[in-house]
Protein backbone atom coordinates (compact mmCIF):
# COMPACT_ATOMS: atom_id res chain seq x y z
CA UNK A 1 0.00 0.00 0.00
CA UNK A 2 2.69 1.82 0.73
CA UNK A 3 4.65 1.20 -2.12
CA UNK A 4 1.83 2.64 -4.04
CA UNK A 5 1.12 5.51 -2.92
CA UNK A 6 4.69 6.54 -3.27
CA UNK A 7 4.33 5.75 -7.09
CA UNK A 8 1.27 7.75 -7.21
CA UNK A 9 3.26 10.50 -5.77
CA UNK A 10 6.32 10.44 -8.11
CA UNK A 11 4.05 9.85 -10.75
CA UNK A 12 1.93 13.26 -9.98
CA UNK A 13 5.57 15.13 -9.35
CA UNK A 14 6.70 13.69 -12.89
CA UNK A 15 3.27 15.18 -14.46
CA UNK A 16 3.63 18.78 -12.67
CA UNK A 17 7.36 18.95 -13.88
CA UNK A 18 6.40 18.38 -16.92
CA UNK A 19 3.31 20.92 -17.22
CA UNK A 20 5.78 23.52 -15.39
CA UNK A 21 7.93 22.88 -18.35
CA UNK A 22 5.88 23.06 -21.42
CA UNK A 23 4.78 26.59 -19.49
CA UNK A 24 8.16 28.17 -18.99
CA UNK A 25 9.07 26.97 -22.48
CA UNK A 26 5.56 28.54 -23.76
CA UNK A 27 6.24 31.99 -22.37
CA UNK A 28 9.94 31.96 -23.63
CA UNK A 29 9.25 31.31 -26.91
CA UNK A 30 6.13 33.33 -27.01
CA UNK A 31 6.32 36.42 -30.08
CA UNK A 32 5.61 39.76 -29.25
CA UNK A 33 2.20 41.01 -30.85
CA UNK A 34 2.67 44.82 -30.98
CA UNK A 35 4.61 47.56 -31.03
CA UNK A 36 4.37 51.22 -30.94
CA UNK A 37 5.36 54.78 -30.40
CA UNK A 38 4.29 58.14 -29.46
CA UNK A 39 7.32 60.98 -28.94
CA UNK A 40 6.99 63.70 -27.12
CA UNK A 41 9.36 65.75 -29.08
CA UNK A 42 8.40 68.47 -31.47
CA UNK A 43 8.16 68.14 -35.14
CA UNK A 44 7.67 70.75 -38.00
CA UNK A 45 7.57 70.99 -41.55
CA UNK A 46 8.27 73.80 -43.29
CA UNK A 47 10.41 72.51 -46.45
CA UNK A 48 11.03 70.79 -48.59
CA UNK A 49 7.62 71.41 -50.79
CA UNK A 50 5.75 68.38 -52.35
CA UNK A 51 8.31 65.71 -51.02
CA UNK A 52 7.66 62.86 -48.38
CA UNK A 53 10.25 62.87 -45.45
CA UNK A 54 9.79 60.95 -42.46
CA UNK A 55 7.71 62.19 -39.57
CA UNK A 56 11.16 62.83 -36.88
CA UNK A 57 11.20 60.00 -34.44
CA UNK A 58 7.84 58.44 -35.85
CA UNK A 59 9.08 54.73 -36.62
CA UNK A 60 8.83 51.53 -35.20
CA UNK A 61 11.38 48.13 -35.49
CA UNK A 62 8.82 45.09 -35.99
CA UNK A 63 10.76 41.70 -35.55
CA UNK A 64 8.66 38.88 -36.86
CA UNK A 65 8.75 35.17 -35.95
CA UNK A 66 5.97 33.76 -38.79
CA UNK A 67 4.55 35.52 -41.66
CA UNK A 68 1.42 37.74 -40.29
CA UNK A 69 -1.17 39.93 -40.78
CA UNK A 70 -0.40 43.32 -39.36
CA UNK A 71 -2.99 46.26 -38.62
CA UNK A 72 -0.51 49.69 -38.76
CA UNK A 73 -2.28 52.40 -37.61
CA UNK A 74 -1.62 56.35 -37.09
CA UNK A 75 -2.80 59.09 -35.30
CA UNK A 76 -1.32 63.26 -35.39
CA UNK A 77 -2.42 66.15 -33.95
CA UNK A 78 -1.26 69.10 -35.91
CA UNK A 79 -1.32 72.71 -36.04
CA UNK A 80 -0.55 75.18 -39.25
CA UNK A 81 1.06 78.85 -38.57
CA UNK A 82 0.17 80.83 -42.26
CA UNK A 83 1.91 83.80 -43.48
CA UNK A 84 0.69 86.96 -42.59
CA UNK A 85 -1.69 88.38 -45.15
CA UNK A 86 -3.71 91.85 -45.45
CA UNK A 87 -6.78 91.50 -44.67
CA UNK A 88 -8.40 91.29 -47.78
CA UNK A 89 -6.04 88.84 -49.04
CA UNK A 90 -7.70 85.88 -50.90
CA UNK A 91 -5.93 82.55 -50.79
CA UNK A 92 -5.63 81.04 -54.24
CA UNK A 93 -4.31 78.06 -53.33
CA UNK A 94 -4.52 75.83 -50.34
CA UNK A 95 -2.12 74.48 -48.19
CA UNK A 96 -1.84 70.84 -47.40
CA UNK A 97 -0.41 68.20 -45.27
CA UNK A 98 -0.31 64.49 -46.00
CA UNK A 99 0.80 61.38 -44.22
CA UNK A 100 1.57 57.98 -45.27
CA UNK A 101 3.06 54.71 -43.99
CA UNK A 102 6.20 53.06 -45.35
CA UNK A 103 7.36 49.62 -44.32
CA UNK A 104 10.97 48.68 -45.21
CA UNK A 105 10.89 51.35 -47.69
CA UNK A 106 7.68 50.78 -49.64
CA UNK A 107 4.73 53.45 -49.07
CA UNK A 108 1.29 52.18 -49.28
CA UNK A 109 -1.08 55.17 -50.14
CA UNK A 110 -3.69 53.19 -49.38
CA UNK A 111 -2.38 54.28 -45.58
CA UNK A 112 -2.60 57.82 -46.43
CA UNK A 113 -4.58 61.03 -45.11
CA UNK A 114 -4.73 64.68 -46.46
CA UNK A 115 -5.44 68.01 -44.29
CA UNK A 116 -5.68 71.52 -45.43
CA UNK A 117 -5.48 74.90 -44.30
CA UNK A 118 -9.35 75.53 -43.73
CA UNK A 119 -8.60 72.86 -40.55
CA UNK A 120 -8.58 74.43 -37.10
CA UNK A 121 -6.07 75.51 -35.14
CA UNK A 122 -5.29 71.75 -34.16
CA UNK A 123 -6.25 68.67 -36.72
CA UNK A 124 -6.36 65.10 -36.07
CA UNK A 125 -4.90 62.88 -39.29
CA UNK A 126 -5.80 59.18 -38.73
CA UNK A 127 -4.99 56.48 -41.08
CA UNK A 128 -4.60 52.39 -40.79
CA UNK A 129 -3.09 49.88 -43.35
CA UNK A 130 -3.72 45.89 -43.33
CA UNK A 131 -0.82 43.98 -44.71
CA UNK A 132 0.81 40.76 -44.58
CA UNK A 133 4.63 40.67 -44.50
CA UNK A 134 6.74 37.61 -44.16
CA UNK A 135 9.13 36.96 -40.86
CA UNK A 136 11.79 38.88 -40.56
CA UNK A 137 12.72 42.09 -39.00
CA UNK A 138 10.73 45.30 -40.91
CA UNK A 139 10.67 48.66 -40.56
CA UNK A 140 7.48 50.74 -40.51
CA UNK A 141 8.03 54.50 -40.47
CA UNK A 142 5.37 57.65 -40.94
CA UNK A 143 5.51 60.09 -43.65
CA UNK A 144 4.68 63.34 -44.36
CA UNK A 145 4.65 65.75 -47.28
CA UNK A 146 4.08 69.54 -47.58
CA UNK A 147 2.09 70.81 -50.54
CA UNK A 148 0.92 74.76 -51.28
CA UNK A 149 2.74 77.66 -49.65
CA UNK A 150 -0.13 79.46 -47.73
CA UNK A 151 0.90 77.40 -44.33
CA UNK A 152 4.36 78.27 -43.85
CA UNK A 153 5.03 75.86 -40.93
CA UNK A 154 3.12 72.38 -40.16
CA UNK A 155 3.71 71.56 -36.50
CA UNK A 156 2.92 68.68 -34.09
CA UNK A 157 4.00 70.23 -30.27
CA UNK A 158 2.67 67.98 -27.31
CA UNK A 159 3.16 71.54 -25.07
CA UNK A 160 0.66 73.19 -27.11
CA UNK A 161 -2.90 73.97 -25.32
CA UNK A 162 -1.48 72.55 -21.64
CA UNK A 163 -0.09 69.58 -23.35
CA UNK A 164 -3.18 67.76 -24.35
CA UNK A 165 -3.95 69.06 -28.02
CA UNK A 166 -0.86 68.33 -29.81
CA UNK A 167 0.99 64.66 -30.42
CA UNK A 168 1.22 61.62 -32.77
CA UNK A 169 1.57 57.70 -32.31
CA UNK A 170 1.99 55.10 -34.48
CA UNK A 171 0.75 51.10 -33.89
CA UNK A 172 1.81 47.96 -35.09
CA UNK A 173 -0.71 45.12 -33.80
CA UNK A 174 -0.13 41.29 -35.36
CA UNK A 175 -2.69 39.00 -35.78
CA UNK A 176 -2.16 36.04 -33.45
CA UNK A 177 -2.77 32.71 -35.31
CA UNK A 178 -2.46 30.23 -32.36
CA UNK A 179 -5.05 31.44 -30.36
Amino acid sequence: MMRAMWCCLVALLGVCLACSLIVITGQSTSTKLMWGTSPLTPASLQSPVDTWVDVPDTNVTVELLNEVVVLISYDVSVSHATAIEPEDFQVKELSELSFRVAVDGSPYRQSATTLDDREPVVAVASGYLVLEIPRGRHDVVLQWRKRGTHVVTWAVTSNILDGFAGGRNLVVSAQHRFI
